[in-house]
């Protein structure tokens, strides 16, 4: 049997704006894109350096919603 190709989970293709600020340091904050949104996770592209475990509020100033996250990945270009 051959292993799936792809991810699994669907994921919506949109952007939108977010505002991530550190829980520890709340002048530490940053609007940013948020991509490839699925139930789980998501994707946010941003100037700032988050370190893996940092603890930030992402919220969404289009929604309201605000949630308690911590980074979990960086990548560099």
């Amino acid at each position: 049997m051959a292993a799936p190709i792809g991810r699994l989970d669907r994921r919506v293709k949109e952007e939108a704006v977010v505002e991530l600020v550190r829980a520890d340091d709340p002048q530490l904050k940053e609007t940013a894109i948020a991509q490839n949104v699925s139930d789980r996770g998501l994707r946010v592209t941003t100037k700032r350096v988050w370190r893996p475990g940092d603890h930030v509020l992402l919220s969404s100033p289009e929604s309201g919603l605000a949630v308690p996250r911590r980074a979990s990945f960086i990548a560099s270009a």
